[in-house]
């Protein structure tokens, strides 16, 4: 018979806060190699201390750096007609290795973003 050796817990310090979101946050994701963060979240209106619903939006899709945790550039975004976000992942096509994050929003829409190419001039 063989005794497992009890295992040490192991403790975990914090390394830090990112806050931009200006409410709940629904998603989180992040990149193969570990240095960008992709959140998804939502907001709504708070009048006379109620949550008005007709006025519920998405806070949309943030991107961070995960060394620095300074926020980056994204694309605009149509925050309230697309519904809070729900999902947020980072795909891999295999043809070109590069990562795509895809996110689905409370509305039903599904959104693909790819990281633009840097252009080379030609030179004559």
């Amino acid at each position: 018979m063989f005794l497992a050796k009890p295992s040490v817990p192991k403790r975990y310090k914090l390394a830090g806060k990112i806050g931009g979101h200006t409410d709940s946050v629904h998603s989180l994701a992040i990149t193969k190699n570990g240095r960008i963060l992709a959140s998804g979240g939502s907001w709504c209106h708070v009048r006379n201390g109620l949550m008005t619903n007709l006025l519920q939006g998405s806070d949309g899709v943030r991107l961070w750096n995960i060394e620095t945790l300074d926020e980056l550039r994204i694309p605009n975004q149509n925050y309230g007609r697309l519904g809070p976000t729900t999902c947020v992942v980072w795909l891999t096509r295999t043809e070109n290795l590069d990562e795509m994050l895809c996110y689905a929003t409370g509305l039903g829409y599904v959104v693909f973003w790819e990281q633009e190419k840097k252009r080379v001039r030609d030179f004559p």
